[in-house]
């Protein structure tokens, strides 16, 4: 399952395309799922991980998975940049492209206002560059 916990995500990127594209790749909920024990329903918390620095798959599909088990959910932060740069399984490569390529579309406000600013580029010239998610904190995240 992916779940996204992120706000920024939702309003940054447009969700159902993205939910609509990776459908036969993975499950995606926007809530976590209700637990049912002892005839009575509770909502499962997400237990907090932090993925290493380029963790390569097998971090992900051992140590992550484990602690997934363990607690029904998890929450991995901080997230970009996490994941090693090559992965030997062409499947997991393919997915990745498939997020990155085709999956993640910005949202039509954010569409828009870059195709003004690209407008005004070639009118004005010469360049810009935005990081539409800066954050103050962020510099100490990349190191």
């Amino acid at each position: 399952f992916i779940y996204f916990t992120c706000s920024g995500f939702h309003g940054i990127y447009d969700v159902e395309h993205f939910i609509r594209t990776l459908r036969f790749d993975v499950k995606i909920v926007e809530s976590i799922p209700e637990n049912e024990k002892n005839g009575k329903k509770k909502k499962i918390k997400a237990f907090q991980l932090r993925p290493p620095r380029d963790a390569p798959v097998s971090w992900y599909t051992t140590d992550a998975l484990k602690k997934m088990k363990e607690h029904g959910a998890i929450y991995l932060t901080p997230f970009s940049h996490r994941l090693a740069e090559e992965i030997d399984n062409p499947e997991y490569q393919r997915l990745r492209c498939r997020v990155n390529y085709h999956a993640l579309r910005f949202k039509p406000n954010i569409m828009k206002l870059s195709e003004s600013i690209v407008e005004k580029l070639r009118a004005q010239g010469p360049f810009m560059s935005i990081h539409l998610r800066f954050e103050m904190d962020m510099l100490s995240f990349a190191g």
